[in-house]
């Protein structure tokens, strides 16, 4: 069985889109394709950013862990504090960091539909050319 990881995905996504801009006039499905990618390219982004911050929370869980072992009565309380202080900011700091993302990800669906009607356009233009082109 493989295991996709974000940054697999990462440098997929970042391929698929180098690929689809590759051509000196990329059409409009290549344009499309490239900006799905760009799209996986930040989920990616966030996955990764996602488990740093999960690692993070486990390290720092059982450093208290560890710290509150060896911590007694009031010692104890403190880091309990201390400690909730901390996940609460880290809770701040995640839900801050997921509504970047989901800012990025409506702007990025804004492009999309920009570049989607781009391509309309440029197909329509195209098109008319082609007709010109065989009526002279």
């Amino acid at each position: 069985m493989c295991l996709v990881t974000p940054q697999a995905t990462l440098d997929k996504a970042e391929t698929i889109r180098r690929a689809a801009l590759a051509p000196a006039e990329p059409s409009s499905q290549d344009r499309q394709v490239a900006s799905q990618a760009v799209l996986m390219t930040v989920e990616a982004r966030a996955d990764i950013q996602q488990m740093q911050r999960d690692e993070l929370t486990e390290k720092a869980q059982d450093e208290e862990s560890s710290e509150v072992e060896k911590d007694s009565g009031n010692e104890r309380l403190e880091a309990d504090k201390k400690a909730q202080a901390e996940q609460q900011q880290e809770d701040v700091e995640q839900n801050n960091a997921g509504a970047d993302v989901q800012v990025l990800n409506e702007r990025l669906s804004r492009i999309q539909a920009q570049i989607l009607e781009i391509s309309q356009i440029d197909d329509k233009v195209n098109s008319k050319v082609n007709l010109l082109d065989v009526a002279t």
